[in-house]
């Protein structure tokens, strides 16, 4: 007791808050010890709600010494003190005149709650200061005892659990959180203890009325009940992945007295399973692609060589005419560049995908580039008899005849690419060229046609290998699906992109980006 005394008044002359109690005042002395032989918590506050003097009892209960509750406000022993005082007094607590009493619960410093019973009253002189008696109302000191140490055992195992446990009263309020609360979700039980579920705002709305909800309905049941939730972490703002098993509490006479939540977290459970979720899709689809590209390319093989086969064959009869074997061997060279290409499409995609696709620099003018492709285009139409459509180069930027340095044999074969589709899909209108360089550094090739479009949900899958619009293989036009999947890869090699605009009906342009890289020396425009 005297060593408590010293310990107490040594601190309280040295403090600041503590200038009100001056050592060696036989009335102070006297009055501080009165306090100390009470039986209840008494503190004592200024109107800052500092706690300016605690007795005894108050630290001996609470768990914590002189100088920490010194250190202290009401709030961080009664964090629910507010509230209660507001929903029974319509008057700032520092301006109430009479005594009050008010039921909270006071924080002790081991994670615990204990609902007290506090007769709040003021005194007035220089200064004005509150006094807090507090009785607990945990049917006594023996009764609490007997509950701490029964508690003993289930405190140590959830301490050390790995999963967050947290009690809720009837009211919903948090009376207990293990420390792998903050460990999981980052928030502290300082935060959580005394608060009723949702006054913190821990979880977002949906997610809040589930978890009332279902401790509303295990209260009710006394039934445990099982349920997954999600809530932000407090620090990443990462979503928090949880398995959560709430079971009541039960009195002596088997009455519900609260509920007890268990949250296992699943987070790594969850990843995982979105994680196979999309490896799954994408097996599948790699499955799925692979079956339609052996089903193309057989096809789309076949049809060549059986027009080699048959036609070579067919050269053989000495009675054909010479006009007849001029057109047969035309058939046939043909169906040998297509199959050629057909193949080294394929041969290409596979280089690339293996990364040894080889990059070469040399000089180029883009506008001699488009030239040659307009008159490729105008080709293309006469061998597919699609003659009514128009074909219209339009006037370039200045830089579109300037010397640039890159890899013009893949820069034709991308061009080759978009200009092959726009063949193939246009019926009537036009099919338009350009170059320009809006975005500084950079270069755009552009064929615009006015053909079937494209949907918008397939917009992005088409620079998937195999995909096309129609995947059927009644489909209306014929190809493996495979160049604007190696055009892309190939605009990315170079350091570029692909990207288009398109409507169903209506056409689709598609825009080919590349880096600009001038000769050493020379950024003058060259005559085209």
């Amino acid at each position: 007791m005297e060593m408590y005394k010293k310990l107490k008044y040594r601190h309280l002359k040295q403090a600041p808050r503590n200038s009100y109690f001056k050592r060696g005042n036989p009335e102070i002395d006297l009055f501080t010890f009165s306090l100390d032989q009470s039986d209840e918590i008494i503190l004592i506050v200024d109107k800052n709600t500092n706690i300016i003097f605690p007795n005894k009892k108050a630290c001996v209960t609470l768990g914590y010494s002189p100088e920490e509750l010194l250190s202290m406000t009401i709030n961080d022993i009664a964090p629910n003190f507010e509230e209660e005082f507001q929903a029974q007094s319509p008057l700032n607590w520092s301006q109430s005149k009479d005594s009050m009493t008010i039921d909270m619960y006071y924080k002790i410093k081991d994670r615990r709650t204990f609902p007290v019973e506090v007769k709040i009253s003021s005194y007035r002189s220089s200064e004005e200061y509150f006094f807090f008696v507090a009785k607990d109302m945990s049917n006594g000191r023996q009764v609490y005892d007997m509950l701490w140490h029964s508690e003993q055992e289930f405190v140590t195992l959830v301490e050390n659990s790995p999963s967050i446990i947290v009690r809720y009263d009837l009211q919903n309020r948090c009376v207990y959180v293990n420390a792998s609360c903050e460990r999981i979700t980052g928030y502290s039980w300082f935060v959580m203890a005394g608060n009723v579920l949702g006054q913190t705002r821990l979880l977002p709305e949906d997610q809040l009325f589930l978890m009332r909800n279902n401790l509303c309905l295990v209260k009710e049941s006394g039934l445990p009940l099982e349920f997954d939730l999600t809530l932000p972490h407090a620090n990443t703002g990462l979503p928090v992945h949880l398995q959560v098993t709430v079971v009541p509490e039960f009195n002596t006479v088997q009455k519900v007295t609260g509920v007890i939540a268990v949250a296992y977290d699943i987070s790594d459970l969850k990843n995982k399973e979105e994680e196979l979720i999309v490896a799954k899709y994408k097996a599948e689809e790699s499955s799925r692609m692979k079956s339609f590209f052996l089903a193309s390319i057989s096809h789309e093989i076949r049809t060549p060589l059986n027009a080699i086969v048959g036609l070579t064959d067919m050269l053989k009869d000495e009675a054909l005419e010479p006009n007849e074997r001029d057109e047969f061997i035309s058939l046939i060279d043909k169906s040998g560049m297509k199959l050629v290409n057909m193949i080294e499409e394929i041969l290409e995609l596979a280089k690339i995908e293996s990364g040894q696709i080889e990059i070469m620099n040399e000089s180029y003018i883009a506008d001699t580039i488009m030239k040659d492709q307009y008159l490729t285009i105008r080709e293309m139409l006469k061998e597919k008899k699609k003659d009514e459509i128009g074909v219209q180069y339009l006037d370039v930027d200045s830089c579109g005849k300037k010397l640039f340095f890159g890899d013009t044999k893949h820069i034709r074969q991308v061009l080759n690419i978009l200009a092959g589709n726009a063949v193939k899909f246009t019926h009537k209108g036009a099919i338009t060229l350009g170059i320009h360089c809006l975005t500084p550094g950079q270069l755009t090739f552009y064929i615009s046609d006015t053909g079937i479009g494209i949907p918008e949900g397939k917009q992005k899958s088409i620079f998937e290998p195999f995909v096309q619009v129609d995947s059927s293989l009644r489909r209306a036009y014929d190809g493996l699906g495979i160049g604007l999947s190696l055009a892309q890869r190939i605009a990315k090699a170079l350091g570029g992109d692909i990207t288009l605009i398109s409507k169903p009906d209506e056409g689709t342009t598609f825009y080919f980006s590349l880096p600009v890289s001038y000769p050493l020396g020379n950024t003058k425009s060259v005559n085209g």
